[in-house]
């Protein structure tokens, strides 16, 4: 995957060409995105630590609204990671709670311990599944006052994104070649351009 940086000055994203930024496919929507950077130390930290590392999260945390065309495919690229984050982040919990429960009454014994070793194994198996679905993710990996670095971005979208800055001199080019063809014919043209192929030799 590649790197793709938006500044202030092109509007985070709002000029982007119609190609889905994670797999170069037509667009079907220009999606508001709005992304966060935290340093890979905190981010440990916050998953490691105690409160206190989370408010140290919160204070390091940049965030920037950017523009992002997307195809139909991925118009939930974000939205189902979240989800799924959310549904197994659930499922320690409940093992806590079955848990608590089975050791009030002494025929569930066997299953509290049980979900106490389930819970114990589900916490890593988390964070794993979180760092992973970030890092196969569209991210933010610099955020500054007046631009942001995405990664995760599809090398078939940089290719649109540098014919499109391309197009403009090639659009001029032809509008000039037809203003001179229109006034002096087409064989003007052809000695004019060569000509300027013997001067450049």
């Amino acid at each position: 995957m590649a790197l793709l940086t938006l500044t202030k000055a092109d509007g985070y994203g709002k000029h982007l060409p119609d190609a889905c930024v994670r797999c170069g496919y037509p667009a079907a929507i220009l999606k508001i995105q709005t992304m966060s950077s935290v340093p890979s130390w905190a981010i440990i930290l916050i998953l490691f630590g105690g409160p206190l590392c989370w408010v140290l999260g919160v204070l390091l945390d940049k965030r920037k609204t950017v523009w992002l065309p997307l195809c139909e495919y991925h118009v939930y690229h974000w939205y189902w990671r979240k989800v799924t984050l959310a549904i197994t982040g659930a499922i320690p919990v409940i093992l806590g709670f079955i848990f608590c429960a089975g050791v009030e009454f002494k025929e569930w014994e066997p299953l509290a311990m049980l979900s106490l070793l389930c819970c114990y194994l589900s916490i890593p198996a988390w964070i794993i599944l979180a760092i992973v679905l970030r890092l196969t993710s569209i991210r933010a990996s610099k955020i500054t006052k007046a631009a942001i670095t995405l990664r995760g971005i599809a090398p078939e979208f940089i290719e649109a994104l540098e014919g499109q800055h391309q197009r403009p001199f090639a659009d001029v080019d032809q509008l000039v070649r037809e203003r001179w063809r229109d006034k002096h014919g087409q064989s003007r043209l052809d000695d004019h351009i060569q000509e300027d192929d013997n001067d450049s030799r």
